[in-house]
This record gives structure tokens, sequence and C-alpha cells, in this order.
């Protein structure tokens, strides 16, 4: 017997298949509808899911695997701005990007490289920091800001300004 999009095609109870169930080869079908819906679906096995996941929860035991997205549509995004999210562009690298621009960039080392300015009235590092430029609040009509540099309380350090 033959599943189709016709209204007389009714089955009640439990019904059991044998096999594979699936559309004809040139009919998608819809399970449910967006006012009558499935309460629950149990699989077991793989679900190869072609177009979104939606709904207002999901619990996952094991892995949930993604693809590695783009810079322009990061693997996991959101709803309404699908340019900001996270992606990986190769092995071991984790990419946080905003507004399709890479803004945190990290490898498999833990190296962190970030790409715009550090806002805000404290940031905390530990190891070397690098960079490229370095821009103060420094306020040459009162003297007072700059960049302070914290050596919590040791006696030994360096801070050095070097070309390269």
């Amino acid at each position: 017997h033959c599943i189709s999009s016709a209204a007389s095609d009714v089955y009640k109870g439990r019904t059991t298949v044998g096999g594979n169930l699936m559309p004809a080869i040139t009919t998608l079908m819809d399970i449910g509808t967006s006012s009558v819906k499935w309460r629950n679906l149990s699989l077991s096995g793989t679900a190869d899911i072609d177009g979104a996941l939606t709904g207002t929860s999901a619990t996952f035991s094991g892995a949930v695997y993604n693809s590695s997205g783009t810079v322009g549509a990061p693997s996991i995004s959101f709803t309404g701005d699908t340019d900001t999210g996270i992606w990986r562009p190769g092995s071991n690298q984790l990419w946080f990007v905003t507004t399709g621009v890479n803004r945190i960039k990290i490898d498999g080392s833990g190296n962190t490289e970030i790409t715009g300015a550090l806002t805000g009235t404290t940031a905390t590092f530990s190891g070397d920091v690098k960079a490229a430029q370095f821009y103060t609040n420094y306020d040459w009509t009162s003297r007072s800001g700059g960049i302070n540099i914290v050596n919590n309380g040791l006696t030994t350090g360096t801070v050095s300004f070097c070309d390269g």
C-alpha cells in the first residue's frame, strides 16, 4: 500500500513499517502541519536534517555535529542574524564572527587573536600579550590616564617596547 497526499489515506491506531518509509521519488511530503503536529519523535541511529531544526527547546545526549560553516555564514548562528556566530575554518580552530567579520580566533594551541578594540575598564591576560598598536587614554592637559601595569605585588617582571 502507498501513502500519498490524498485525503483518503487515513491510518488509525498503530502502524508498523518494515523497511524504509519514504515519499514518492518526485514528491516532498510533510509530516504534520503548523496546526497539527506530532508530539514526540524518537529516533535511533542517524537523523539527516536538510533544513532548519526549530523549536523552543531540544535535548541531545551525545555529540552534535555541525558543518564547518564560513565567515559569512557560520554554522552556529541565530535567527535573524545569520552572519553572527561560530565557525571552524580548519582542524582545531574556532572563530567567532559578527557581521560576517572574524572577531576572535582561537587555534589548537590556545592562542587567541582579537580583532577590534578591547573596551571596558579591565582586561586580564596570562602569558605574552602582543599588539600591533597600543592606544592609551592619556590626557596631556591633566597628565592623567594611560596604561597601568600591575604585577600583582611581585618584584620581578619586565615591560618592553620593541620594534617588530
